[in-house]
């Protein structure tokens, strides 16, 4: 039988007592996490067009649209939720572009308001079952869809359906259909980002709402294939040229959560630039490095991180999103101005001719053996100052700080991230809201229904 049956057994068998406690803190930074980025995004370029859409679309009012308000359908909460939660980027994600929790938190949520009566504990133990899942499918897809194949796209569907199958109480043949129909409407690509389009944002969105949708259509009784992954046609095959990482995929199931493992940003822009902007702002405190003082800037990176944000840094149709994705912008952001916020990111901002000059003198080149070379790993970065006096200045960044790898963030980080987003946000009664949200989600055990986080987080 496929080898996805074990992995539906460990979500079915997952309860908030079984869980590590470093899952369970997971969970619970990730939620709070989340809906920091999901406030800060509410109002956003995309976002607003697709709460529009969502409304006008109508439906049964089973889940609020979160920051706007309205009830829509709970695949339509979730796509508009999702989208809003990756557009600033300020989200959490995984090795190789994998974002799980802008789509898993907003889907949960919409899940739970419409079933109902769904405690906290509930709530973090479908969240850590259905990223473990999504993650070590992502981490066991192969080189091979390294900056072609989304894997919000591809692996996030079957997140979803777990998280959403687990909370609507369907039983394993139910979960398995629900996981076969979420691989049905898997797919995506990276060339929204390459191309700085604002459906990038609503990929997220297109992850959530596949994954209720395959749940719900299994509860009615529609059947999903069931060698999903190791299939003639299954997902090893169609992504991974059949050569899935079985030993990868099976790791610790069951004893591991794999939610542990998220990339907690620091800044808000895409993992590729993270690590460069680390090695940039410890140069400059270091050195007391000026930006009218330097001649050029170099930077190292893998060719998958060059592909995704290295070449030379222009502005076309959305200022903001080619400014996340790019690593010349970032790292001209951060020498120019210091620790990146969201503030940096706006399109007034990104267009400020002292940051697009400084863009310019940042040049990026693609070397997997220079990093290898100093044994660096997936997202390290070698970035060296140019001087006008003629010194250079070289640091090289193994890996960004919020990665596991490197130094995870602590939660009262976390918690700064959250105040940060909402004072970027500027909503009046999410501002007066924000303390009681904090403490539910601190002390989500205690909370018998969600539904009372949710009532919180309507402007």
């Amino acid at each position: 039988m496929d080898i996805v049956e074990q992995l539906v057994d460990n979500v079915e068998a997952t309860s908030y007592e079984r869980l590590p406690v470093e899952a369970v803190e997971a969970a619970r930074m990730s939620i709070l996490e989340t809906l920091g980025a999901l406030i800060a995004g509410a109002t956003a370029e995309g976002c607003r067009e697709v709460v529009g859409l969502v409304r006008g679309w109508g439906g049964k009012p089973e889940s609020t649209v979160l920051v706007h308000g309205d009830k829509v359908p709970a695949h339509n909460a979730a796509l508009a939720g999702a989208t809003m939660a990756r557009a600033l980027e300020i989200d959490d994600a995984a090795e190789k572009g994998m974002h799980p929790s802008a789509a898993s938190v907003p889907a949960a949520l919409a899940v739970a308001e419409r079933r109902g009566g769904v405690s906290g504990k509930e709530l973090i133990a479908a969240i850590a079952a259905g990223e473990d899942l999504a993650i070590r499918l992502n981490l066991a897809t192969t080189p091979y869809a390294e900056g072609k194949i989304s894997r919000v796209g591809t692996c996030m569907p079957l997140g979803v359906a777990a998280i959403t199958a687990k909370l609507l109480g369907l039983d394993k043949t139910g979960m398995w259909n629900a996981l076969g129909i979420a691989y049905a409407q898997s797919a995506g690509n990276f060339q929204s980002i390459v191309d700085g389009a604002l459906a990038e944002r609503v990929t997220q969105g297109f992850a959530a709402s596949a994954g209720i949708v395959s749940a719900e259509l299994a509860q009615t009784g529609i059947s999903g294939p069931r060698n999903i992954l190791q299939g003639i046609h299954g997902f090893f095959k169609m992504f991974s040229r059949d050569q899935g990482d079985l030993k990868v995929l099976m790791a610790g199931l069951g004893q591991e959560y794999m939610g542990t493992q998220t990339h907690r940003k620091r800044y808000p822009s895409c993992g590729c630039t993270l690590s460069c902007t680390d090695a940039i702002m410890e140069l400059r405190r270091e050195h007391g490095i000026r930006p009218d003082d330097v001649d050029g800037v170099l930077v190292t990176v893998s060719r998958h991180m060059y592909t995704t944000g290295g070449p030379p840094f222009q502005v076309r149709n959305n200022p903001q999103i080619d400014a996340q994705f790019s690593i010349p912008y970032t790292v001209a952001n951060a020498l120019l101005r210091g620790k990146p916020r969201l503030e940096h990111f706006t399109p007034a901002s990104v267009q400020e001719e002292e940051v697009l000059a400084l863009s310019g003198r940042v040049r990026c080149v693609a070397s997997d053996e220079e990093l290898k070379r100093r044994a660096g790993l997936y997202c390290s970065t070698v970035v060296e100052v140019r001087m006008k006096n003629g010194t250079k200045h070289s640091q090289f960044t193994r890996s960004a700080v919020g990665s596991p790898p490197g130094r995870p963030l602590t939660y009262a980080e976390v918690l700064e991230k959250f105040n940060d987003c909402i004072a970027y946000a500027r909503i009046p009664s999410l501002e007066r809201n924000a303390g009681k949200i904090v403490d539910m989600v601190g002390n989500l055990e205690s909370v018998d229904d969600v539904r009372q986080i949710i009532l919180l987080l309507v402007a």
